[in-house]
């Protein structure tokens, strides 16, 4: 499994309008919290994250990704993802 995520961003930062979160691409948000609770979620279950890097070789080497894995993706990321 990989969870693609676009924008991770505070609740306070995501303008109240939905046409101007629409037209800025806001409708593609996640607050940190939301991603803290789909990363307990899956664990909880028996999910592994794993290096984005480490699940392309298992599917280069046994054409499946590692059992239970679960690689997480910033969808062409904005430039202040990293500070979330």
């Amino acid at each position: 499994m990989i969870l693609m995520y676009h924008h991770l961003s505070p609740e306070s930062e995501i303008p109240p309008d939905p046409s101007r979160r629409r037209a800025e691409g806001w409708d593609f948000h996640c607050t940190p919290e939301t991603l803290e609770r789909h990363i307990i979620f899956l664990r909880k279950r028996g999910f592994t994250y794993v290096a984005f890097s480490e699940y392309v070789e298992g599917i280069r080497k046994s054409g499946m990704a590692p059992r239970g894995a679960v690689a997480v993706s910033f969808d062409d990321g904005w430039k202040d993802n990293p500070k979330h």
